[in-house]
């Protein structure tokens, strides 16, 4: 242990005030988060000055849900509480909340849920309250952790409903508002999803009986969102609630928390602001600290750094260029105090933090607005600045390390650098401190808590430390770890049987071992066992005895496995409602299905290309499993029956699905998918982006491949690492990584390869597992100079075109299409079979490859000026009058011309750069195979071309491309509808409105856009379904394919307040219009209630 006091002078005077008496002020709890309803992480508690290491727990590593977003980690450590002589710990891993003896860390007792515990328990009196992903908010009896009553976040009306959610599974609604407590009434959160329903609810502490419930939070219309838009969103509560100036305030993810009268359940005036967002939220007396740089006002919801309020009338109501310093959700930052955060410590007016190694205490009670001055771009702003005095700052000495957690305690401050800890007395007068002990733990703490005498330290790695000074040795509680028994023979091979008649067929070298296997019931508890030492699965049991149960979950935690690679979920197997296609094999060892409804649920849990199910078949069942079997389409399910069961193994794609193997869906270039399966409404399928699942990339602006779809697999390319990923479609489970040593990638996906250009050659990889099956260099013309690489890839059954680009931008900056990234010299093309180069032309000046179109026996490609060229010759005068642009039509076996089409065009200087600017300026094309017709344009001006001959068949003053080809129409980006055939505008109005950097795909039922928030609109219905908590990539990332919509992350980096920033999947869903509300809170309307803006005051309840 280091020196506890920094001068032999100090330590004797702690030593005399200790022997007279001064400080022995009561012992003092620690009950909940951050330890009171306003989660200050204040305590009354003075801790003894020689602390000394009692004893350490060793827990398991910390599972936070979003380890790629920062904002979301409310679950960054575990987060004890402490009353009495009792330590409580919930956890993510294993769903069990723990209560340990404070003296010696020994185990009092444990309580198990169905889910992950993320957040710190709630006690009052002898009640410990606490919500879990299972979707229930638990009260416990403090004593012996016996359950006193449980309730649903959400409605008792709705279903128990499960799907696959960070990795594991879980509620649709589980309970991620944190629970806090006010007058013998607990309120929290559920569900994060507002188009599957998102829900407050206050209940009973004595009774258990639910006070209110809003279920309109899910629907928030005219509210104000990122770049000063109003827009529909919708609260998801995800954060530690908590209690002050009377509200109840509700951390809304990345987004801003929301103030909720905690009487009546209905919502104050909401900002969801534009930046500063943050799931940790603190008071701080007249303000809420939110996440590292966002202050928000309690009286009327905005931030703090907000001129919107004095500019009235000049405020502007949408984003304004000159005004971005008025906007309502502030543009620029206005917090600059270091050590000033949601991590802060704050008591009577002082705030207290830590910022690399630097302790700062702030009198936030005299904290002032301002305004400064900051360029953007050419313009000269004045954003509004908020800064407290600085009553005094305390170099650790420590470093620069990250600081977690610092609380007070008495008048002392406990803190951490990095893994040593530190406490700091505060002088009397209050104008400086001085450190006086340190103490170092093996990792990086994550929480602190000061409780009886006691001081409790939770560390990254699952760690639990209790420092106190009663005498005792230390004690150390290592984690159980018991290896399972090796099966036997018959039992290894009963675990065969079941998973070598799917795809995972365990044991062979050259298959895939992984994927998921439910056990629904069991007939014995050494089938798991066998499963999961014979192969690599994530293994989901059903089970209703709660002793079989308790014993399997202990067995699994003792090896390590549990949560992991094992959840043991106590439920009705016959009733338990799966995630459709969730399983590679779903084994039903419960025959109590007696009905067609029952077994047909079972088949739903299996996955499309080789997912199993083994049902038991008795005398019951045996009559209803035949029925079901006979309605079963042969083409898409192999049947074999044995004497006590039947193994259904779904040999294929879902019927009425389809793959989307491009960027742009087709070689055609079609942007349109023919799934028919991926209609409205859409409940989510998975989400979550971690180790071993998801896929998350940064923003891109048009840079990056857009993800693909094809025999059941997800495939992204993230630029910035360099690496191809693919997923399982179905549950988000990753399959493979393939680095590719160069960020300039683009490919193609089929169900049996997965096409990639790099550099100067095209590699063809095994879908499976990623390996390569095969690398074609290209042939190119050695008198083209430069650095080659490749800038697109066009797949159709017997071709492979790869576009080859020169000195293409390097690493992943913005910039890149500017500098040529949609540019190609040179189109190789080779044969599919035999991996032949076939032939290879090249350019006069360049080929756009939005231009390059696969047809039928016929390669289209535009030749032309690259519009930044052309722009440049504009500005210098230089430039002729028009330019030309060349469509030529190649013969697919040899690459020789059939045909080609000349076509001149002028050119305006262009006002912007970047993809969204330079698209419209650029030659595109498509082919439909429906009309025979090549579709081609450039700026407004669009031609129907007989795609055979090149003949003219129609021009139209028809631009926003790219356009969706369906089988008698086609879309463009303007959302109206023109007949395929003759060009004709078959819509009076736009199907549909964008907002964002993106544009349109479609399907046969729906488009899928942004309109800020990721959406998709129902073309019969006429209607629009925005998710409302999150946005899909700077290009479009939301691919209809294999019966899903599919959406991988590509939105890291976006700072914007969306609640969520995740990867996910969606599938048709008819229920969840059942538990969603069109009766929207209309939050504009609040705001215009006011009859005074300055000053703010608190504003009424929503009706």
């Amino acid at each position: 242990m280091l020196a506890r006091y920094q001068s032999a002078v100090l330590g004797t005077l702690c030593v005399a005030l200790f022997a007279i008496g001064i400080r022995t002020l009561p012992a003092a709890d620690w009950p909940m988060w951050r330890g009171n309803l306003k989660r200050t992480a204040v305590t009354t508690e003075t801790l003894p000055v020689d602390l000394k290491l009692s004893w350490t727990r060793q827990l398991p590593r910390h599972q936070v849900a979003w380890p790629n977003e920062e904002r979301l980690q409310y679950d960054l450590a575990h987060e004890p509480v402490a009353v009495g002589d009792r330590i409580l710990v919930g956890s993510p891993l294993d769903g069990n909340l723990s209560a340990f003896d404070a003296n010696t860390g020994d185990v009092l007792w444990r309580y198990e849920t169905n889910g992950p515990i993320r957040f710190a328990p709630v006690v009052v009196e002898d009640n410990v309250l606490f919500g879990s992903d299972d979707g229930y908010l638990y009260c416990l009896n403090l004593t012996d952790g016996i359950l006193r009553w449980k309730i649903t976040g959400a409605p008792e009306t709705h279903p128990r409903r499960w799907h696959l959610g960070n990795d594991r599974l879980i509620s649709y609604w589980p309970v991620r508002g944190a629970p806090v407590v006010k007058d013998g009434v607990v309120f929290f959160g559920a569900g994060i999803w507002p188009s599957m329903g998102t829900y407050l609810s206050a209940v009973e502490i004595e009774t258990g009986k639910r006070k209110w419930i809003n279920q309109r939070i899910q629907f928030l219309k005219n509210v104000r969102i990122d770049h000063n838009y109003l827009h529909e969103a919708g609260l998801s509560p995800q954060g530690y609630c908590l209690i002050a100036d009377g509200m109840l305030v509700v951390p809304n993810g990345r987004s801003m928390p929301a103030r909720i009268d905690p009487e009546t359940g209905k919502m104050y005036y909401y900002v969801q602001g534009y930046r500063n967002g943050d799931s940790r939220v603190t008071a701080a007396g007249e303000v809420l600290l939110v996440g590292h740089s966002g202050v928000v006002n309690l009286s009327d919801g905005r931030e703090v750094g907000n001129r919107w309020v004095e500019a009235g009338k000049n405020a502007p109501e949408s984003w304004s260029t000159p005004k971005r310093d008025l906007f309502e959700g502030p543009f620029s930052a206005y917090k600059m105090m270091p050590g000033c955060s949601y991590r802060t410590t704050y008591d009577k007016g002082i705030s207290y933090g830590v910022e690399k190694g630097v302790v700062y205490a702030y009198n936030l009670s005299k904290a002032k607005k301002g305004q400064y001055e900051k360029k953007l771009g050419a313009q000269t702003v004045k954003p509004g600045k908020w800064e407290a005095p600085l009553l005094w700052k305390l170099d650790t000495k420590l470093g620069n390390g990250v600081t977690h957690s610092i609380i007070k305690a008495g008048n002392t401050l406990y803190g951490h650098v990095g893994a040593t800890l530190f406490a700091a007395e505060i002088a009397a007068d209050g104008k400086s401190a001085k450190l006086f002990w340190q103490e170092k733990v093996e990792e990086t703490v994550g929480s602190l808590i000061a409780a009886n005498q006691r001081l409790i330290v939770s560390c990254l790695n699952g760690n639990l430390h209790c420092f106190q000074t009663k005498p005792q040795q230390h004690k150390y509680h290592q984690r159980a770890h018991v290896p399972l028994p090796a099966p036997t023979a018959e039992e290894t091979q009963a675990a065969f049987a079941y998973l070598d008649a799917s795809s995972i067929k365990a044991g062979q070298a050259d298959s895939v071992k992984a994927g998921y296997v439910v056990l629904l019931g069991l007939e014995s508890e050494s089938l798991p066992n066998a499963i999961l030492q014979i192969a690599e699965v994530r293994l989901i049991i059903i089970e209703d005895d709660a002793a079989v149960v308790s014993r399997l979950r202990k067995k699994f935690r003792d090896v390590n496995w549990y949560g992991n690679r094992v959840q043991v979920i106590q439920a009705n197997p016959d009733t338990f409602q799966l995630p459709h296609y969730l399983a590679d094999v779903v084994i039903d060892q419960s025959p109590a299905a007696k009905n067609a409804i029952a077994v047909k649920e079972r088949l739903n849990v299996v996955r499309p290309y080789g997912g199993v199910a083994c049902l038991m078949v008795n005398e019951e069942n045996r009559a209803v499993i035949q029925q079901v079997i006979a309605g079963l389409d042969t083409q898409h399910w192999d049947v074999k029956q044995q004497q006590d069961k039947v193994i259904l193994k779904r040999v294929d794609a879902l019927p009425g699905s389809a793959d989307w193997t491009h960027e742009c869906s087709d070689g055609a270039r079609s942007y349109y998918s023919r799934d028919k399966l991926v209609k409205a409404p859409l409940g989510i399928l998975w989400y979550g982006d971690g180790p071993g699942h998801g896929f998350h990339k940064f923003k891109d602006y048009g840079r990056g491949v857009k993800p693909q779809v094809a025999g059941g697999r997800l495939v992204a390319f993230d630029d910035r690492a360099k690496r191809l990923t693919a997923l399982d479609a179905y549950t988000g489970r990753l399959l493979w990584n393939f680095d590719m040593e160069t960020s300039i990638v683009r490919f193609a996906t089929l169900p049996d390869a997965v096409i990639v250009g790099r550099n100067s050659e095209c590699v063809i990889l095994n879908p499976v597992d990623g390996s390569i099956v095969k690398t074609l260099p290209c042939q190119l013309d050695p008198a083209l100079k430069g650095e080659p690489g490749v800038v697109d890839v066009r797949v159709s059954d017997p071709l492979i075109l790869i576009a080859v680009g020169y000195d293409l931008p390097k690493g992943s900056s913005h910039p890149a299409i500017e500098s040529g990234l949609w540019d190609a010299k040179t189109i190789v093309a080779f044969d599919r079979k035999t991996g032949k180069q076939l032939w290879s032309t090249t350019a006069k000046e360049r080929f756009n490859i939005h231009s390059i179109v696969i047809g039928e026996g016929l390669i289209y490609c535009t030749d032309s000026i690259a519009p930044l060229k052309a722009d440049h010759l504009m500005r210098r005068g230089t430039a002729p009058e028009t330019f030309t642009s060349t469509v030529l039509a190649l013969d697919a076996a040899d690459g020789t011309v059939k045909w080609k089409y000349a076509r001149e065009y002028g050119h305006r200087v262009m006002t912007g750069r970047g993809p969204l600017a330079i698209r419209p300026y650029d030659d595109w094309s498509a082919y439909s195979y429906q009309s025979k017709f090549l579709y081609t344009g450039k700026l407004k001006e669009m031609q129907a071309i007989n795609a055979a001959t090149g003949e003219i068949v129609w021009e139209k003053p028809i631009g926003m491309q790219p356009l969706m080809l369906y089988d008698d129409s086609f879309i463009n980006q303007a959302g109206i509808k023109y007949d395929l055939l003759t060009g004709k505008q078959l819509s009076a109005s736009p199907l549909f409105k964008r907002s964002g950097c993106n544009y349109t795909v479609g399907n046969q039922n729906l488009l899928f856009l942004r309109n800020n928030c990721a959406t998709y609109v129902d073309m019969d219905q006429k209607k629009e379904f925005s998710l409302r908590n999150l946005r899909s990539g700077c290009s479009n990332s939301l691919v209809a394919a294999d019966g899903l919509l599919s959406v991988p992350c590509f939105s890291t980096g976006c700072i914007c307040n969306y609640p969520l920033q995740t990867s996910f999947a969606m599938v048709h869903q008819p229920e969840v219009s059942q538990w969603t509300t069109d009766d929207p809170i209309d939050v504009k309307a609040l705001r215009d209630e006011q009859t005074s803006l300055t000053p703010p005051i608190p504003l009424k309840p929503a009706k």
